[in-house]
């Protein structure tokens, strides 16, 4: 699953090569829940825009793909579309009919004809765009490379459970085993992860079949921040009546009693002692239903913003070094870890970036020191 999660990042990330006049805009995700690890698949809404006007689409992406595959992607696509149809009908809404289309990295001839069977659009990074719909029919044979997409990221994903766990026991000697038991990965993307930090400078080993220790923690936590993803996949923003302690606690123990997980971020997550800026944003990670901790606040969908509610990306929705990794303990409940609110902090704008480089070097002076290896 990580390496379908960097592949879609790479996609939405490069400019296709598409010809003048067409273009591909990435408008939201929707998140749907699924058993067994990971919890859930994301699909993009997008839509492609051409002199004629806008079509809608929906989509999902899969790096490598077989003709075989097609119907399955088809029919998961169709399905969630006609949930959404049904929804906007109970709420008086409406909007235009999207179309399901796969995007890939290269869409083999044998691809396109099964997506053209399966009444499937498919676009792919060489900048082959087929679309077929009741009025419409766009077919462009892309040429252009497709470079393959990097085995191992640090700083998405699955490799930030490892970039958390590293900076949450700094004095830890850690083995790709002993990693990949702590991040519920892979033995090979927790190698692979380790040896890139290594690499950068941010780990050290004593020799190569040593243990990886963290060097440059300061270093990595600066480094995530700037060039890392965010945790969320969905953050909405509201107005709250109230922030007192009494009522965020009292919003977590309505999330909790209908079994939904949740942990503060932002300035719900300080410390008196650590707060650097005024007019922070308060947050809540919430990994289900909002509806208990919207309802208990009094939440509002008005400005100023001062409450966000982050929904976690599914690879990071764990405590094996996901946002429920090293929680703090608050008198309201518990408080993401210190890196994960040097990150979040770096997002959210304003003030926050400023808190966020308060917080990296309040980190920075409690790393320990290491002894140097014989």
């Amino acid at each position: 699953m990580e390496s379908v999660q960097l592949g879609r990042d790479a996609f939405w990330r490069s400019r296709l090569p598409l010809p003048q006049g067409l273009g591909l805009v990435h408008l939201g995700t929707l998140v749907v829940p699924r058993r067994g690890p990971g919890g859930a698949t994301i699909h993009d809404e997008a839509a492609l825009e051409s002199a004629q006007g806008r079509v809608a689409l929906l989509v999902e992406y899969r790096g490598h793909v077989l003709p075989r595959d097609v119907p399955g992607i088809g029919e998961r696509l169709r399905h969630l579309l006609q949930q959404k149809r049904l929804r906007e009908q109970a709420i008086g809404s409406s909007s235009a009919p999207s179309l399901p289309v796969l995007a890939t990295d290269l869409a083999t001839p044998a691809v396109q004809e099964a997506c053209l069977a399966a009444g499937l659009g498919v676009i792919d990074q060489g900048g082959t765009v087929l679309l077929r719909g009741p009025s419409l029919f766009i077919h462009v044979q892309g040429s252009a490379p497709v470079s393959r997409t990097p085995r191992v990221n640090a700083f998405r994903g699955k490799g930030t459970r490892i970039v958390r766990l590293l900076l949450s026991r700094p004095e830890e000697l850690w083995t790709a085993q002993s990693m990949t038991a702590a991040s519920e990965t892979s033995y090979a993307f927790s190698h692979g992860v380790l040896s890139l930090l290594e690499r950068d400078g941010f780990l050290r080993r004593h020799s190569p079949r040593g243990g990886f220790r963290l060097y440059d923690g300061a270093g990595l936590l600066r480094r995530w921040a700037e060039q890392g993803d965010d945790a969320a996949v969905v953050i909405e923003r509201f107005n709250a009546p109230s922030t007192e302690p009494t009522r965020l606690r009292e919003a977590r123990e309505a999330l909790a009693s209908h079994g939904i997980r949740s942990i503060f971020t932002l300035a719900s997550a300080l410390f008196p002692k650590e707060v650097f800026a005024a007019a922070l944003p308060h947050g809540l990670y919430v990994s289900g239903d909002m509806t208990p901790a919207i309802e208990t606040l009094g939440l509002r969908r008005i400005t100023p913003h001062n409450l966000y509610l982050l929904k976690p990306h599914p690879a990071v929705d764990t405590e094996a070094g996901g946002v429920y990794c090293a929680p703090r303990t608050l008198a309201h409940g518990a408080g993401a870890s210190m890196p994960q609110l040097v990150l979040d902090f770096h997002r959210v704008g304003g003030r926050g970036p400023d808190q966020g480089r308060e917080l990296l070097q309040q980190f920075a002076k409690e790393l320990p020191y290491l002894e140097a290896e014989p």
